[in-house]
């Protein structure tokens, strides 16, 4: 294997691991999203139960 072949699967593996990485950061960022969305929405609604929301 020569050394510029080396280097690109070295730099291959880099890759994906950051794709790997930066697709989990998103799926996260994203269920964050949508649990404030639905906290905010049962808010809203007055729904009480789920997310013990007290109201005055």
């Amino acid at each position: 294997m020569s050394e510029q072949a080396k280097k690109s699967a070295a730099t291959r593996r880099k890759n994906l691991k950051k794709k790997a990485e930066s697709e989990n950061k998103l799926r996260l960022a994203n269920a964050r999203a949508s649990a404030a969305r639905n906290k905010l929405k049962y808010f809203k609604e007055g729904f009480e139960e789920g997310l013990k929301v007290r109201r005055e």
